[in-house]
């Protein structure tokens, strides 16, 4: 038996079997037929591949988007789901065998990443498992060169709640990616990316953790803009909810009011005090006013002049500048945001 399988039969995931497979009791596995989610029996499953009971008739070689999730006591609770990418292997009478590689071609490196992911996630179920070894199989293919020390330096570094929050952000970018039909290939320094990891990891909301998906994504799009991508990770590792909540609002507006050449604004975007506290869900002005204050220290947005003495605060500057815009932006994935914006285009396109 291989070390992972070991390794899975030591925490108990499964029970040790003679043929090298792991029992896929407790596990809830589904596939798109469609539109539809359709959830199947597992007889068995492998750290390359599964067995699924169905009657689908798949040609060997097809590509099936499998879902694992652990099985619920309680019908409420959110599980994490790991959506694997696999292909029909083989058909009986009662199923399909389904390996875990798309690509044969990338069959080394699932291999890898199937190691580290045991490495780092020993103690796991094997949802985090395989959710793990997804992550690190996208890391493994957009390194240039591979890095076969990427996991090994995540366990060493990194907390369990920390490589959850970068699995999170990574799978989450690699999502992006497919719904931008984008391909990646291995062109990401090493040392960027780990800046990227280590800074990312530390990112426990979900509106930083979409920051940094969509930060990864953008590199994997262009690799070329190494230079911006990391002066950008540097902005977004000061930021937290509050700041991207607020510089989020800031450019839906700046969408809607236009820019003209340079990314210059058309007016100013302002907002009264009770929008800016449902923009930022906090009641204290006071506390609002440190986070606009530290956007704008970082250059992202207009400044917002104090009122003297014990005056209210009676309207809020949430104008982003061309940095705001282009920071933005690319942490959305979205690279080629044009230097003027057209209101009329932008109704239309609308």
């Amino acid at each position: 038996m291989s070390f992972i399988a070991n390794v899975l039969v030591k925490c108990g995931l499964a029970e040790r079997r003679k043929d090298g497979r792991i029992s896929a009791r407790g596990l809830e596995v589904s596939y798109r037929a469609g539109s539809e989610q359709k959830r199947v029996k597992a007889k068995n499953i492998s750290t390359t591949g599964i067995y699924i009971y169905t009657e689908e008739r798949w040609p060997p070689g097809t590509a099936v988007e499998l879902t694992l999730q652990k099985r619920s006591l309680l019908g409420g609770a959110v599980r994490p789901k790991a959506r694997l990418r696999t292909r029909c292997a083989r058909l009986d009478d009662h199923g399909a065998g389904l390996t875990f590689v798309e690509n044969p071609a990338y069959a080394d490196l699932w291999s890898n990443a199937m190691a580290g992911a045991a490495e780092i996630a020993a103690e796991s179920e094997p949802v985090r498992l395989f959710r793990t070894a997804r992550a690190l199989a996208f890391l493994l293919r957009i390194c240039s060169p591979p890095e076969d020390g990427l996991a090994r330096r995540m366990v060493e570094g990194f907390s369990a709640e920390r490589v959850d929050r970068t699995v999170e952000f990574v799978l989450a970018a690699e999502d992006l990616l497919a719904l931008q039909s984008c391909a990646t290939s291995p062109a990401i320094a090493p040392a960027l990316l780990q800046r990227i990891l280590e800074d990312g990891s530390k990112a426990a909301e979900a509106e930083t953790q979409q920051l940094w998906a969509g930060l990864l994504a953008a590199l994997c799009r262009d690799a070329e803009q190494a230079e911006s991508a990391s002066r950008f990770a540097a902005l977004l590792s000061k930021l937290d909810s509050t700041h991207a909540l607020i510089l989020g609002a800031a450019c839906s507006r700046a969408m809607r009011a236009g820019w003209n050449s340079g990314l210059v604004l058309r007016h100013d975007l302002y907002c009264t005090p009770d929008e800016i506290r449902k923009i930022t869900r906090l009641r204290n002005l006071v506390a609002i006013e440190r986070h606009l204050h530290h956007l704008h220290s970082l250059g992202l947005i207009g400044e917002t002049p104090r009122p003297l003495g014990c005056a209210p605060l009676e309207q809020v500057n949430i104008t982003p500048t061309p940095l705001g815009l282009r920071f933005y932006s690319y942490c959305l994935a979205q690279t080629d945001l044009p230097e003027a914006l057209e209101c009329t285009e932008l109704e239309m396109a609308s």
